[in-house]
């Protein structure tokens, strides 16, 4: 071993010597603080153990306490339930000496009671003789007094009596004297209306005389005229019976008049009919021709209506005519610029290419001793003219779709003009709207000079020998991040 590795291993041991050190000396420590710790529990779990056996005897005594003070309490309880028990006795004896008594004062009192009712039953029978007494005389007086009203009542009914029989006699004289007035009075008149009866049918049978001599009279002249009649009612009534027969043969003739009129009427009522439905039908000629003209005179309204809205259609389809022109010729501009600017582009792009061969060229001829060069320019440029190539395409892609864009505008604008013709309302036209996922990478606005920086960077990069750059924009956005073609 060296020095410099004694040295090295001394060091170690110094070192590790230093940590047994510690070590030991923490271990000490750790024993010191053990041993100081078990004393401590030690002297606790002594003192813990003087407390518990203090306390035991503590428990001990108290139990000892307790169970002299149940034996006292006992004693006190044996002796209460004694004096209980002897009040309880005395109580009893008490009680029954108490009820003895009550009772023996109960039947004292019932025997006075008793007593009592004796000599009250006694005197309820003295005073129910005394009562009856006393009604005995009532009564006796009572029928004495009885005895006297009956006599004076008696009396008092005869000297009544005598008066009313006093008063009839003198009203029966009075009412025979009305009487016998009466009915003389009454003869009188009786006498007197016989008289005039008497007088009036000797007056009525001479009036009744004169009557029926004049009725038989009257009948006489009026059976001679009544014969007279009879005569003239016979011949009236052969006259008649040839009228009869000459009416039954009219009857019969109007029979068949009446057959013929009736068929006459039944044909004017299906005339009647017919005319009525006529004239129903009239009616609602007349009514359709109503509604006819009314429809007429709305039509008429629409025909203005629709003339002046049609004026209108044609205001509108003229300016929009006018407008249609415009943004035509407006995309004509913008195409015809797009395509001049994509012509600018290509032929850049072709000076470019041949700048960019003869480059190729020289350095072709420069590296033709190195071939691992001459492979990777190979390569660049297969992978530069495939990008180009790529570029080519889009752009061509772009040109059909801007040129199919504008004939799907050009169809759509005839199309809705055409639909649009009879309603003046929805005219505006939505336009193609281009897809910036298809468009080209190129800005026709921005991008050329961005470009021509991109190409010389790349030809300094060639010329290097250089790894290729990529500075071309990203596909459907152009140098600054904006959308190539602007849509419509």
């Amino acid at each position: 071993m060296t020095k410099e590795e004694i040295e090295a291993y001394v060091v170690l041991l110094r070192d590790e010597l230093d940590r047994e050190r510690q070590e030991r000396n923490l271990a000490v420590l750790e024993k010191d603080r053990i041993v100081n710790f078990w004393e401590v529990t030690k002297k606790n779990l002594e003192d813990s153990r003087a407390l518990l056996s203090k306390k035991e005897r503590e428990l001990e005594d108290a139990d000892e306490r307790h169970q002299l003070e149940m034996k006292i309490y006992r004693q006190k309880l044996k002796h209460l339930m004694f004096e209980q028990n002897s009040r309880e006795a005395e109580g009893k004896k008490e009680s029954l000496q108490g009820l003895s008594n009550a009772k023996d004062e109960a039947r004292a009192e019932v025997r006075a009671i008793r007593n009592e009712n004796y000599t009250l039953k006694a005197k309820l029978r003295q005073q129910q003789v005394q009562s009856e007494e006393a009604v005995k005389m009532l009564k006796r007086k009572h029928e004495l007094e009885m005895a006297h009203i009956r006599q004076d009542f008696a009396r008092q009914t005869e000297e009544i009596e005598q008066r009313a029989g006093k008063q009839m006699a003198m009203l029966r004289d009075q009412v025979d004297t009305q009487r016998r007035v009466e009915v003389h009075m009454t003869e009188e008149h009786k006498n007197n209306h016989i008289h005039n009866l008497e007088a009036n049918h000797e007056r009525a049978f001479a009036n009744m005389k004169a009557y029926y001599n004049d009725i038989t009279l009257g009948n006489v002249s009026v059976i001679k005229t009544l014969r007279e009649n009879i005569d003239e009612l016979r011949s009236q009534l052969a006259r008649i019976q040839r009228l009869l027969d000459s009416s039954q043969n009219e009857v019969v003739q109007k029979t068949i008049d009446l057959a013929n009129m009736e068929k006459e009427n039944s044909h004017l009522r299906h005339i009647s009919k017919l005319y009525e439905s006529e004239k129903s039908a009239h009616m609602l000629t007349k009514q359709n021709a109503k509604k006819t003209t009314l429809i007429l005179q709305k039509t008429e309204a629409n025909l203005d209506i629709m003339t002046a809205r049609f004026d209108g259609l044609n205001k509108m389809r003229n300016t929009l005519a006018v407008q249609f022109e415009r943004i035509l010729l407006e995309v004509e501009q913008r195409m015809s610029l797009r395509s001049l600017l994509v012509e600018r582009k290509l032929k850049h792009l072709a000076q470019i290419l041949e700048a960019r061969e003869a480059q190729i060229n020289q350095l072709v001829i420069s590296l033709e001793g190195d071939q691992a060069s001459v492979n990777l320019a190979r390569k660049h440029l297969e992978n530069l003219l495939q990008k180009k190539n790529d570029v080519i395409d889009e752009l061509q892609y772009e040109v059909m779709r801007m040129g199919k864009a504008y004939n799907e505008l050009w169809s759509t604008c005839q199309r809705r003009l055409v639909e649009e013709m009879n309603s003046p309302v929805n005219l505006g036209i939505v336009p193609v709207k281009v897809n910036i996922n298809l468009t080209s990478p190129f800005n026709a606005a921005t991008a050329m000079g961005s470009r021509i920086d991109n190409e010389e960077q790349h030809s300094e990069n060639m010329t290097n020998l250089g790894p290729p750059k990529d500075g071309l924009p990203k596909m459907g956005q152009g140098p600054a991040g904006m959308a190539s073609v602007a849509p419509f």
